[in-house]
């Protein structure tokens, strides 16, 4: 008999730079006016959420009061909350490494070789770089990221930052779930 996977529903809370002061602003931002639009749109689209992972810089000032309210705003879920503050640890047989961030570039193999595949289900997600004819209309400052769902489907998209173009993905295209390497295939990638 086969297991039948479910879903995990995960929301992650990433960098809210939260202030003691409700009015403070990052790079001209109010942070929690944005924390707060965030959490209508979860309560909106994914109500019930079965775990939120807090990570990043959740206070900018690393105030008392920053960190109560974002405690509080969370309480209103019934999921576990883990707290993940800053930067990513890895552990190994030989010793342990830090760093602000961690990238998983295994394609199909990433959820296995991380262990995660009883919780994630690894998904081919199809995104392309455009160049536009006129460019400096898709800078940061006139040309947010967005997240849009409608009938069409569910994109993201980020502007030009970095490198020319502009960044658009769609989530969940054609539904591709990628397919699990054997365990001899995975043994043999380690």
């Amino acid at each position: 008999m086969t297991q039948q996977l479910q879903p995990l529903r995960v929301v992650q809370l990433s960098d809210c730079h939260l202030f003691a002061d409700t009015q403070g602003k990052l790079l001209g931002l109010n942070t929690q006016f944005s924390l707060d639009k965030v959490l209508e749109l979860i309560r909106r689209e994914q109500p019930s959420p079965d775990l939120i992972l807090a990570t990043g810089d959740l206070s900018q000032d690393a105030s008392l009061e920053s960190y109560q309210r974002l405690g509080e705003a969370l309480s209103s879920f019934t999921a576990p909350v883990y707290w993940l503050e800053g930067g990513v640890k890895v552990v190994t047989a030989r010793d342990m490494y830090e760093a602000e961030t961690l990238v998983i570039a295994a394609g199909a193999w990433a959820g296995p070789l991380a262990g995660l595949t009883t919780h994630l289900v690894p998904e081919r997600q199809v995104l392309i770089w455009t160049e536009p004819h006129q460019p400096e209309l898709y800078t940061q400052d006139r040309f947010p990221v967005f997240n849009i769902r409608g009938p069409s489907g569910h994109c993201y998209g980020f502007p030009v930052h970095g490198v020319p173009g502009v960044k658009v993905g769609r989530f969940h295209h054609r539904h591709e779930v990628v397919v699990r390497r054997s365990e001899h295939d995975l043994a043999a990638a380690r």
